[in-house]
């Protein structure tokens, strides 16, 4: 990092003591050691903490875990638990040592959402396995090798896997565990989707049984068509509303992304916040469904509809934050790419069922069909790249926007989340920031 991460802040202490706090704070830990590179400087050392010094610490966290077994040559029991993960509940911890107490295992390991974490617990009978460990595996061969010993214990407690590395993890660690529901699954909702992910909030998105996504590319809606997708090297996954029981244990591998047009998660999941990105361009009002509400694009009223509404326009202000009054009325004309607007958007030339003649990303001359309406032909009418396309097999209705050609005719933007899409995601991670810190978020002019 940098700097020495454990003299950092966590939540207003300093990251080593809430680190140490729970074994410190527990009757039934006896002594805690504090292995450390030589000259190691603690103000305000807690009497129940010894320092131990490890001279050969440059040659890997395995000569750290062994000169503290050294130190504690008469142990009954273990507990190995590193410096730099302050998360741990005290609650948790007595749940381990009961179940390392009443086991029958030498090994007892905490597990949060298939992913192992520490502290680990281990027989003071593997001693001298412990003390001939070197390099910076640690005690993961031997923990692999004693699999059968190892007692699995699941645990609700995120800080069994709290490990704060970079600057990043210090940052995520202080975001609050909200839950962000986002109505709609297209372009601009999976964009906010994927930032609001990668910061480590709890996401899920709604969409219809159809959606009308056509940046497929880079919408989760394609998890409702595809059973998963991906955006930018975030999954999501799409599920029925019959499957929202799978909240409760909430899984921070991929985005969930639910059939639910009217919307129902709002009363069964109870989101912190809740971000209307359907571009519905009309009111829609969801301003009592969630603590904080945000609404993109014209139509939402910031105030009556949701508490913030987000400016979608292309141009100056674009991503710009509206707490009182809405956005620029929608003009009906596409913003411009390379000097075209209108001409770029592929429309329904009548009702019926859409069929593809190409796909995503294929770069097409201008004239070329793009697809086709109940067998109407529909040309493109400007040379580029196909960045978007409606589902194939859709029903559509007459003029409804079923494609779009960049003119740039770099197909690599096709898969990308685009700058416009980028920028709105930014302000609505601005909003939640600021509201989760008390700090009023604070509007364009």
């Amino acid at each position: 990092m940098g700097v020495d991460k454990l003299a950092l802040s966590f939540q207003g202490e300093r990251l080593l003591y809430r680190a140490l706090a729970p074994y410190i704070c527990s009757a039934r830990v006896d002594r805690v050691l504090l292995v450390t590179q030589p000259g190691f400087a603690w103000p305000d050392q807690p009497a129940r903490c010894q320092v131990v010094a490890n001279p050969r610490h440059e040659q890997g966290i395995g000569t750290s875990l062994a000169a503290g077994i050294a130190a504690a040559p008469d142990a009954d029991v273990y507990l190995v638990a590193l410096a730099d993960m302050p998360g741990l509940s005290i609650a948790t911890l007595g749940r381990l040592l009961d179940a390392f107490e009443h086991g029958k295992t030498r090994i007892v390991r905490p597990f949060y959402q298939g992913r192992c974490g520490h502290p680990v617990l281990i027989h003071g009978n593997l001693r001298d396995r412990l003390l001939a460990l070197d390099g910076d595996i640690g005690a993961r061969e031997m923990l692999a090798e004693l699999s059968d010993e190892v007692t699995r214990i699941d645990v609700d407690d995120p800080g069994v896997v709290l490990d704060i590395d970079t600057p990043a993890d210090l940052l995520r660690s202080a975001i609050p565990r909200l839950k962000v529901l986002i109505t709609g699954a297209g372009e601009m909702a999976s964009a906010t989707a994927h930032r609001l992910f990668q910061c480590g909030f709890m996401v899920v998105m709604t969409d219809t049984e159809h959606p009308t996504a056509i940046r497929r590319l880079v919408s989760f809606a394609s998890a409702i068509q595809c059973g998963q997708t991906e955006v930018e090297g975030v999954p999501g996954v799409g599920y029925r509303l019959d499957q929202a029981t799978m909240l409760a244990s909430f899984d921070r591998s991929h985005v969930p992304v639910f059939i639910d047009p009217d919307a129902e998660l709002v009363r069964l999941w109870r989101p912190d916040v809740l971000i209307d990105a359907r571009l519905l361009k009309r009111p829609s009002s969801c301003l009592h469904g969630a603590p904080l509400t945000i609404g993109l694009g014209p139509g939402l009223r910031a105030g009556v509809d949701v508490h913030h509404v987000i400016e979608t326009n292309r141009g100056h202000n674009l991503a710009r934050l509206i707490s009182h009054g809405t956005a620029e009325p929608d003009t009906g004309v596409p913003g411009s790419i390379a000097g075209r607007t209108e001409e770029r958007i592929v429309r329904a030339p009548g009702t019926g069922r859409f069929e593809a003649a190409c796909e995503i990303g294929e770069v097409l001359e201008a004239g070329a069909v793009v697809g086709s309406v109940n067998e109407q032909q529909i040309p493109v009418a400007i040379s580029g790249v196909v960045r978007g396309l409606i589902h194939p097999g859709y029903h559509v209705v007459e003029r409804q926007k079923i494609g779009d050609i960049d003119p740039r005719s770099e197909p690599a933007y096709c898969a990308t989340i685009s700058e416009k899409a980028r920028a709105i995601s930014g302000t609505c991670l601005h909003v939640i920031l600021s509201s989760s810190a008390g700090t009023a978020p604070t509007p364009g002019p």
